[in-house]
């Protein structure tokens, strides 16, 4: 699958660029945004298939985003990554829709593909359903 508009946040440059090329090579369009805040601007102008936060930054974590980012896009299919998830954050992304998570450091480009594959046609097979309901 490809051509998604993906915006990817996270407060280390390396996982934007690793992740802007990634992206990049799948023929998805990616914004990157180095904050939660940033990333809430972006958000604001732009609808997003897939947004693909971290989950520990400065300021807004990324729960917080997450619960954010349903507000105004509430069809936007959101990931965490973390490299020190604990059960309670599990426990409330799950609630906030939080679609799945992400090891980091990204361990496995396949693994990455699936997870990105999955929630791209969970996000296709709700736009179809919401289509066919009206």
């Amino acid at each position: 699958m490809a051509d998604l508009c993906v915006l990817v946040v996270d407060d280390e440059d390396l996982i934007l660029r690793v992740m802007k090329s990634f992206f990049l090579r799948r023929q998805d369009r990616c914004d990157v945004a180095t904050s939660g805040e940033e990333a809430l601007r972006f958000v604001e102008k732009q609808n997003y298939d897939l947004i693909l936060s971290d989950i520990s930054m400065p300021k807004m974590d990324g729960l917080e985003l997450i619960r954010r980012v349903k507000i105004i896009q509430p069809k936007a299919i959101c990931i965490l990554m973390s490299g020190l998830g604990t059960r309670g954050n599990i426990i409330a992304a799950i609630k906030i829709g939080v679609f799945d998570f992400v090891d980091k450091p990204i361990p496995d480009l396949a693994e990455l593909t699936m997870v990105i594959d999955r929630a791209a046609e969970s996000g296709r097979l709700v736009r179809e359903r919401d289509e066919l309901l009206e």
